[in-house]
């Protein structure tokens, strides 16, 4: 958690990092996925989605998620990625500003794909010269390859921050639409 163990004590705040993966027992083919802006009839099952990817979000406080991501569904910011059982991947995208504030798949899909579906969608979304979102800094022991994938998409590294007070990193990407233009 990025804290001496007495300070994390003082803070109070515990959000595990490790939770039981609930795996399907067939998983579907990425043409069988497709896109859609998340609804209120979604938010329970967005909710039981998050503990399968919460290794990405360390420093998550589920209360501020949780107003967080009913604002987004109500202002249409919220994307899911699923086939017809379950949900994939889930994204929240500020389409003003072009930035992703959440985007995690589930850890038995190819997430590669599932990202390059939801840059497609940011892409069409935004108007902004740059999408950006934030990851894990280099050499973060706790990232299982987020930064690495967001790097091979095209992403570039831009100012360290520190968010719900974990350090992390701004990437930007020129979105495709933009850079095949050029």
């Amino acid at each position: 958690y990025k804290q001496p163990p007495q300070h994390f004590r003082q803070n109070g705040t515990f959000y595990p990092l490790q939770l039981p993966c609930v795996l399907h027992k067939a998983p579907s083919k990425a043409q069988c996925w497709q896109i859609d802006t998340a609804t209120s009839a979604d938010y329970q099952d967005w909710l039981q989605f998050l503990p399968q990817v919460v290794s990405g979000f360390p420093g998550l406080q589920q209360a501020a998620y949780q107003i967080a991501l009913q604002e987004a569904i109500r202002q249409k910011q919220a994307f899911l990625l699923h086939d017809d059982r379950q949900i994939i991947g889930a994204m929240l995208f500020c389409q003003e500003h072009g930035s992703i504030f959440f985007l995690a798949i589930h850890p038995q899909y190819n997430r590669a794909t599932a990202v390059q579906k939801f840059l497609q969608t940011a892409s069409k979304q935004t108007n902004t010269a740059i999408i950006e979102t934030t990851t894990f800094r280099q050499q973060d022991k706790a990232d299982l390859g987020d930064r690495r994938l967001l790097l091979n998409m095209g992403f570039q590294p831009a100012e360290l921050l520190q968010e719900f007070g974990y350090p992390t990193q701004k990437m930007k990407l020129q979105p495709l639409i933009e850079r095949t233009r050029r």
